[in-house]
C-alpha cells in the first residue's frame, strides 16, 4: 500500500486520452494479467519500451517505479523537493521525465512517482500500478488464485451476495462498513498488502485480550512511509467486521502511521483476507459485492520462530530480536533486545551487503520441527 503525496502530472485514463472506450480498456488492461506471485497480483508492461512487471495496487495512487527500474529503462527523475517528514499513509516521492507506459495493447505517457529502494532490498517486480486504472469497469477478484478478471455485467445471482458502499471520490480502493452501534468504518481493500486484517492498534489489543489462546508469531516488514517495522499477527477462526464475516485469517495491528487524524481508513484488508471472499467491484456505481469463498484456505506462509531481527534504526546494522512472550524463540531463551551473529553457524552480520542472508523470513518459515541454532550477543 502506497498513497504518493506532493503535487505535479502523472498518467490519466480518461476516455479522451485512450480514444478507445473506457470497458474496452480495463478489458485490454486485464488480458495481461498472465504473470502472478505468491504476494502479489503482477502485470506485465512495457516502460519506455522495455518489459517490466508491475504490482497491480488497489491501496496505490499513481504509479510507482522503483529508482532502480527508472534507471534500467534509461528515464531521468527528479528527487523530492525538500526534506517532508512522512505523514499518515502518505510519503514524499520523486518524479520521473514523460514516459511511455504499454499494457494490453494500451499506450500511455506521463510521469511516474519514484520510490528510493535500498540496494539490499531484492524485490521480484518493478514498480506500482494504481487502482485508477481500473476503476471504471465491473472486476471481479479471483483472490484465491491471487488474480482478477473483467465482467461485462454482475452475476444473476448478485441480490445474494452482501454489498457495501465504495467510495468513489477516493484514489484507492475504500469501502463503508455500517457497524452495530450505527457507527461507519471505512476499511482499505488493499492487493498490495500480504496481511489478513489489520486493525486500529487498541482494537487489535482488545481482540488480543479476548483471545488468549490464539497462535500469534512476529511479522516484519517495509512500508515506504515508516520504514521496517515489526509486528505481533494472531490467528483468526473468524473474524467479523460489522455484517461480514471472514474466516481464517491472520490480523494484526495497522503499521506505524496509518492510524489517527487524517487517516483515510480505520482498517485494512489485505491480499490474503481478500483470498477468503469472492469480491466484485463496481467502482462507477459505488458498490461492492461479497461472499464468503468456498475454496480451502490457500496456505499462509508465516514466521515459525515467533520473533523477528530487525535494526533499530533506518541506519542500524545489528540485527535486534523482537519476540513474542511464551512462543518458541522465547522458550528457548532469546529476549527482547538480543543481536543475532549466526544462523546455523552463518554469519548474518554483514546482512547489508552479503547475499544469500535475507531475507531472514526464509530461516524462520521452514517446515515444523526444524531445529536452527543461532547465536546471539546479550547487553
Amino acid at each position: 500500500m502506497l498513497c504518493a503525496g506532493g503535487c505535479g502530472e502523472g498518467f490519466s485514463v480518461g476516455e479522451s486520452q485512450m480514444k478507445k472506450p473506457v470497458s474496452l480498456v480495463v478489458m485490454c488492461l486485464l488480458f495481461a494479467l498472465t504473470v502472478q506471485s505468491e504476494d502479489k497480483i503482477q502485470l506485465p508492461v512495457r516502460i519506455n519500451g522495455k518489459q517490466l512487471n508491475m504490482a497491480f495496487d488497489t491501496g496505490c495512487s499513481e504509479v510507482v517505479l522503483f529508482d532502480s527500474t527508472v534507471k534500467a529503462v534509461g528515464a531521468k527523475w527528479t528527487p523530492p523537493q525538500g526534506e517532508i517528514a512522512p505523514r499518515f499513509s502518505r510519503v514524499n516521492l520523486g518524479w520521473t521525465e514523460p514516459l511511455s507506459l504499454e499494457i494490453g495493447g494500451i499506450a500511455l505517457k506521463g510521469r511516474c512517482r519514484v520510490l528510493e529502494m535500498p540496494s539490499h532490498i531484492d524485490l521480484n517486480y518493478d514498480g506500482l500500478l494504481p487502482w485508477k486504472f481500473f476503476r471504471s469497469g465491473i472486476i471481479h477478484f479471483d483472490s484465491h488464485e491471487y488474480g482478477m478478471n473483467a465482467l461485462s455485467s454482475l452475476p444473476k445471482d448478485i441480490e445474494h451476495w452482501q454489498s457495501f458502499r465504495v467510495k468513489t471520490n477516493a484514489s484507492i480502493l475504500i469501502y463503508e462498513v455500517d457497524l452495530k452501534d450505527g457507527d461507519t468504518i471505512s476499511v482499505l481493500l488493499d492487493t498490495g498488502a500480504d496481511v489478513g486484517l489489520a486493525l486500529p492498534k487498541h482494537k487489535f489489543a482488545a481482540w488480543r485480550k479476548d483471545h488468549p489462546s490464539s497462535g500469534s508469531t512476529m511479522k516484519t516488514g517495509r512500508t515506504a512511509y515508516g520504514g521496517l517495522h515489526v509486528e505481533e499477527i494472531c490467528w483468526a477462526k473468524n473474524i467479523s467486521l460489522g455484517d461480514l464475516t471472514i474466516p481464517g485469517v491472520p490480523i494484526s495491528p495497522l503499521f506505524e502511521g496509518l492510524e489517527g487524524e487524517g487517516s483515510e481508513f480505520d482498517a485494512i484488508l489485505g491480499l490474503y483476507g481478500l483470498s477468503r471472499l469472492e469480491v466484485i467491484v463496481d467502482h462507477k456505481n459505488g458498490k461492492m459485492y461479497v461472499k464468503p469463498n468456498p475454496k480451502p484456505p490457500r496456505e499462509y506462509g508465516h514466521n515459525r520462530l515467533a520473533a523477528d531481527f530487525m535494526p533499530s534504526s533506518p541506519d542500524g546494522s545489528d540485527l535486534v530480536a523482537h519476540v513474542v512472550e511464551g512462543g518458541v524463540a522465547y522458550r528457548a531463551g532469546i529476549r527482547n533486545g538480543d543481536v543475532l551473529l549466526k544462523i546455523d553457524g552463518l554469519d548474518v552480520t554483514g546482512w547489508k551487503t552479503t547475499p544469500g542472508i535475507l531475507p531472514l523470513s526464509k530461516f524462520w518459515s521452514k517446515p515444523h520441527g526444524t531445529k536452527l541454532s543461532l547465536d546471539l550477543k546479550r547487553d
